[in-house]
């Protein structure tokens, strides 16, 4: 909830982070086999998440010098492959299906149903 009232670009990838790794605590302590390989799996993909949209981030930082997303709303038109790199990325953040971030977490859940199912709803 955090990350959606922001306007700052970076802030918005670290509260994102903040509730990726809240997901990967959940699958550390809830000691199935399932739920933790999917925190291993968490760990990895989102290093190499985050570290893509923080790179961005100050890539674009760099040039355009501002993080505001509405000062940033014609960045397709501006640079049309930086704002493809950036969607893919976003896609692995928001853990679209297809993406390691989703298949990490869906591990994690599977081992949380397995651990408790009434604890899910």
């Amino acid at each position: 909830m955090g990350a959606l009232r922001q306007i700052d670009f970076k802030k918005i990838v670290a509260y994102s982070s903040i509730g990726h790794m809240s997901f990967t605590t959940i699958g550390l302590f809830v000691g199935q086999f399932d739920a933790m390989i999917g925190a291993l799996l968490s760990l990895f993909s989102h290093a190499f998440v985050s570290a893509g949209l923080f790179f961005i981030v100050g890539y674009m930082y760099e040039i355009y010098q501002t993080r505001d997303i509405q000062r940033l709303a014609r960045l397709t038109a501006l640079s049309p492959i930086l704002s493809g790199e950036l969607f893919s990325y976003i896609l692995g953040n928001i853990s679209f299906p297809g993406t390691f971030n989703f298949q990490s977490e869906m591990y994690i859940f599977v081992g949380f149903w397995y651990y408790s199912p009434l604890l899910c709803f």
